[in-house]
């Protein structure tokens, strides 16, 4: 669940090659450098930032000796003591299903785009994989820099149903919020948004988007019983991976959110009269 800087740039150099190019492909998306140059560039900071707290003291016995559950709040408390490998490995399975979902995705829906051919073809899939990138970088930095400010001991480390050994491990320091429900949704609704952009006439996006849906929430109550996380920490991993999984699509969109048509803005003004006066009307359209 880690994210590193050469993991990152990994992604980049993979998908960099098509950048240049990628504008001309027929496509949902319209990539630009200025807004990729935001993204990239504030993914860059957000990584050396969270570098640097990375550097986590564990638990000791006497931290865990002064643990109480009545400090937890009483919506948390469900999770105490909760610790299951096998919830655990569910939801691992849930996490990679969705990482494999969102990558398919990427490469699949612009495979399907009959509007494309050829190198034009690679262009897309370079566009929409680029996306794939920024939403996973932006999620698991964001989520693993919380991680490292809050230290919120994970609900096991409240009993002794978990090893020792990873009870005293720093990632037991690393409950909120939590990686694997705010990566899965990410991909699954990165997934969902991209399937709806391609096939908008699709009747199967109601399926879609509620497979994109309940598969992170079954990840988050999965990571509950295992005693990894609180109810609070995948809810806030779902809404921060939701954000990002659908935001980043839409902000790339052609015609879509942040974007003007390509007539730009235009506005007129009108003579307005009323029984109190006369005076000017404004129209604006996008």
């Amino acid at each position: 669940m880690k994210f590193s800087i050469p993991t990152i740039c990994l992604c980049l150099a993979l998908i960099a090659p098509s950048f240049s190019a990628v504008a001309q492909a027929t496509s949902p998306y319209r990539l630009t450098w200025k807004k990729e140059g935001i993204i990239l560039g504030g993914s860059l900071v957000l990584g050396m930032v969270d570098l640097r707290l990375r550097d986590i003291n564990p638990l000791t016995q006497s931290d865990l000796a002064l643990l109480n559950a009545d400090n937890v709040n009483r919506f948390d408390q469900r999770a105490i003591d909760n610790y299951s490998e096998a919830a655990a490995l569910r939801s691992d399975i849930g996490w990679y299903l969705s990482i494999g979902a969102g990558a398919g995705m990427a490469i699949g829906a612009p495979l399907a785009n009959q509007q494309t051919k050829g190198r034009g073809k690679w262009r897309e899939i370079g566009t929409v994989g680029l996306l794939w990138a920024e939403q996973n970088i932006i999620t698991g930095l964001g989520t693993d820099l919380v991680k490292n400010i809050v230290l919120r001991p994970r609900p096991f480390t409240y009993g002794d149903s978990a090893p020792l050994e990873e009870r005293l491990d720093p990632d037991a320091r690393k409950s909120f919020f939590s990686g694997h429900t705010s990566l899965t949704t990410c991909n699954a609704w990165f997934a969902a948004k991209v399937y709806s952009d391609y096939f908008p006439q699709s009747n199967w996006k109601p399926l879609v988007w509620g497979l994109a849906v309940t598969v992170p929430a079954w990840v988050g109550l999965e990571r509950v019983l295992a005693g990894k996380h609180y109810p609070t920490d995948v809810i806030t991993g779902y809404a921060f991976g939701a954000a990002v999984g659908y935001l980043i699509p839409a902000i790339h969109q052609n015609g879509g959110l942040f974007q003007r048509h390509q007539a730009g803005m235009s506005f007129q003004f009108y003579p307005v009269a009323t029984f109190s006066g006369n005076g000017l009307g404004l129209n604006l359209s996008f």
